[in-house]
């Protein structure tokens, strides 16, 4: 190289110098500083293209200057004074020009030697993500859920895949990158703000895990409303995907069993029944005991009426009826004695509370003939065709029984 060209490069290491000084030196680091400084580096490096071969004084200064700007690059970097990707799209200068991506000159943090680490915890967490999302997703639809079921699982759905495509991404080009980028994120972390990440994704889904219970029982509300409209069919798609949600909601099970009942489907019936009755349900203790009744299983419905009796917290209705089904469960193993103590005590709560109720009075009317109290037993028929309804079937067949017997209000009531 001439002895002109030497004195260029010497200008040019000298004011390489200068700037770096400049840089060291001042606080607050301005933006144009930083540029100057850039620039110029990259005007060496197109000076030393065209004149590669440089004495070793010289090679030696460059390395240097570089080392320091090097060093300087953690001080550059968290000033936030310049966006160095906003300039590298701009002018798109070479990987080869490395003071441009001064964020890969940084010092390793300390973290970095459990990186491996990281990156274990983070695959198995992504993965426990899937599993855990799947299971979720497998309950929505499992029985067609609706576009508000569907909405709220596409969002955690979209965030667990691309979680898990960008942690399996080692490349610049994936998205994760991109937005550690654009929060100047520094990239010695990346494996354990990918970590981070992932963990927070975790804790979104167990939310959502953790809010079946109560989207269960939205469904199973909106079961109870299509039932009572007499839509048994959307009923029944609610119930269960009430139980999709939450397999326990013994509400749903109880709910549904009175579906399947009214729908004459018995067996299905029987077995929501004997879920609800695991769950302390003392309703679906009495209606199951009510179809056991029916189909002559005495001894079982009386051990299922007196779990239900010893339920605390029942509502009146419930408290009369069992009593009222312990009463005709005794009156057809022929115990009429006490059939008539538990019926009497069902009209005590039925008087007392105002139910208006006329399965007691009938089924009583019924022990006190075959324990041969006539009068009573007529006085009982009485007041069972006065508050009987024909809409029930179990009422409808005892008021058959009062017409055949020609119990005046009976036959007024047929």
């Amino acid at each position: 190289m001439s002895t002109q060209h030497n004195f260029i490069l010497a200008q040019y290491l000298n004011d390489y110098k200068t700037l770096l000084n400049q840089l060291q030196t001042n606080s607050p680091i301005e933006e144009n500083l930083v540029l100057e400084l850039l620039n110029h580096r990259s005007q060496i490096q197109e000076f030393l293209k065209e004149k590669p071969r440089i004495s070793p004084g010289h090679q030696q200064s460059l390395l240097t200057l570089d080392k320091k700007l090097k060093s300087l690059a953690t001080k550059i970097i968290n000033s936030d004074v310049i966006d160095l990707e906003d300039y590298r799209q701009s002018f798109n200068p070479q990987t080869t020009e490395w003071w441009w991506y001064l964020e890969t000159q940084l010092p390793p943090h300390p973290l970095t030697r459990y990186d491996s680490f990281w990156k274990g915890l983070t695959l198995a967490g992504w993965t426990f993500n899937l599993a855990l999302l799947s299971n979720i997703i497998s309950r929505f639809i499992s029985e067609g859920t609706g576009i508000s079921g569907a909405l709220f699982i596409v969002l955690p759905t979209l965030l667990t895949l691309l979680q898990a495509r960008n942690d399996l991404t080692d490349g610049s080009e994936s998205l994760f990158s991109y937005i550690l980028e654009k929060l100047r994120f520094k990239s010695q972390r990346t494996s354990l703000a990918k970590l981070v990440s992932t963990m927070i994704l975790t804790g979104l889904i167990f939310i959502i895990w953790f809010l079946l219970p109560m989207f269960s029982q939205v469904y199973n509300i909106l079961g109870k409303q299509a039932y009572e409209m007499g839509d048994l069919g959307q009923a029944e798609a609610h119930y269960q995907q009430a139980i999709s949600l939450n397999p326990d909601n013994a509400i749903a099970h109880y709910n549904l069993g009175n579906l399947y009942e009214d729908l004459n489907d018995l067996k299905k019936a029987k077995n929501k029944y004997s879920f609800a009755v695991k769950s302390g349900i003392a309703e679906a203790n009495n209606n199951l005991g009510r179809l056991l009744i029916k189909q002559k299983q005495y001894s079982e419905a009386v051990s299922l009426l007196k779990k239900g009796l010893s339920v605390p917290d029942k509502s009146t209705q419930t408290n009369y009826n069992l009593f009222k089904n312990l009463g005709w469960a005794r009156l057809e193993q022929k115990d009429h004695q006490s059939a008539i103590t538990y019926l009497k005590s069902a009209i005590t709560i039925d008087d007392s509370y105002q139910l208006n109720e006329a399965s007691a009075h009938c089924l009583l009317a019924q022990a006190l003939e075959f324990n041969k109290d006539k009068t009573e037993a007529l006085e009982q028929w009485d007041l069972c065709c006065q508050k009987g309804r024909i809409i029930n079937p179990d009422e409808d067949q005892w008021l058959l029984m009062g017409r055949q017997k020609k119990i005046k209000t009976c036959l007024d009531n047929g």
